[in-house]
């Protein structure tokens, strides 16, 4: 939750200005300037503070299946610490890190297909070289 939260409202503060005061000289309502100008303009904060909440959540999730000691990724990797098996350890540990790669790898997928436009790459202008050429 709190990640998104700090970040949906930075992402809301950050609109530029000049936004509202061409919605103004527009005469946009209050619900087109928010659908229009400010969720599309914050949508990229809102984006970023999910993937750092589903890294979190995973995270936050294994931890507890460890301290209660049943179930999931962190009930296998406490269940191969406590009889010895090494390897089982190791496995669970890459499963869950493969998992959490892949849920990510997904989500910034996803963040760039529908963001598409917040993520194009600006063209920099190649400065003069000393030679005029």
């Amino acid at each position: 939750f709190w990640p998104i939260f700090v970040n949906t409202v930075y992402g809301v503060r950050r609109y530029r200005t000049e936004y509202r005061e061409k919605a103004l000289a527009l005469k946009l309502t209050r619900w087109r300037f928010y659908r229009k100008i400010v969720v599309p303009a914050s949508a990229p904060m809102i984006a970023s503070g999910t993937r750092a909440a589903i890294g979190l959540s995973m995270a936050a999730t294994i931890a507890v299946e460890l301290v209660v000691g049943y179930g999931g990724l962190g009930g296998l990797v406490l269940n191969g610490q406590q009889v010895g098996n090494t390897p089982l350890i190791y496995a669970g540990v890459l499963i869950g890190g493969f998992a959490g790669w892949l849920v990510n790898a997904l989500f910034a997928a996803a963040q760039r297909r529908f963001l598409r436009w917040a993520y194009r790459e600006q063209s920099v202008a190649q400065p003069a070289t000393a030679g005029g050429a």
